[in-house]
């Protein structure tokens, strides 16, 4: 991989993950229908195995289902952002695995 040359990571994050990082795991307190990313990137990060980065895009199942409320399906109808996230949610379930 190219490492993180030509990225937008910030100069203080690419100190530390120089060094070498075993994991790194993202958390939100909103289900992933209210996430602020867009299809490219999520696209990108399955890639980074794929692309000689050894590292592994991992979403659960289960974590996408506790995420699916109700507000979530109405926010996925919206007129303003339905479309987006809809095919976000469609990626992520196409590379969610059940979390064993």
């Amino acid at each position: 991989g190219g490492g993180l040359a030509g990225t937008d990571v910030t100069a203080a994050a690419a100190d530390v993950l120089g060094g070498g990082v075993g994991t790194v795991t993202v958390a939100g307190r909103r289900g992933h229908g209210q996430g602020a990313f867009t299809i490219k990137e999520l696209r990108e990060m399955t890639k980074l195995d794929k692309d000689g980065y050894g590292m592994q895009f991992v979403v659960r199942d289960g974590e996408l289902d506790l995420g699916a409320t109700p507000a979530t399906a109405e926010e996925m109808k919206s007129a303003d952002g339905g479309r987006p996230r809809t095919r976000i949610e469609k990626l992520l379930r196409s590379v969610a695995s059940d979390g064993g």
